[in-house]
């Protein structure tokens, strides 16, 4: 519950800090809103595969210092999601 929580706060924190694009793109006439309403669903999806590498991480660091075998275990995880999210911006970009 309390990892949870942790990840759901750090989620928020990085969407507050990158909301500030999508609010100067809102200002732009006509197009403004689309565009902000857009540019908020790449920010969050952004946020999100970071937060998730991020929160993996951490608790994957922590155990390592008091689990070594369950921390390692969590490092390949961490690794496997890293390794994912770069897979996913390489088919991304290749699609352009």
């Amino acid at each position: 519950g309390l990892r949870l929580l942790g990840w759901l706060l750090l989620w928020s924190g990085l969407n507050m800090v990158f909301q500030p694009v999508a609010v100067i793109l809102d200002i732009i006439p006509f197009l403004g809103p689309y565009l902000g309403s857009g540019i908020s669903w790449v920010v969050g999806l952004i946020t999100f595969l970071v937060t998730l590498a991020v929160a993996t991480l951490i608790v994957s660091l922590a155990y390592l210092i008091y689990h070594p075998l369950i921390g390692l275990l969590y490092m390949v995880l961490t690794a496997g999601v890293v390794a994912g999210i770069m897979v996913l911006g390489d088919v991304l970009k290749a699609k352009q």
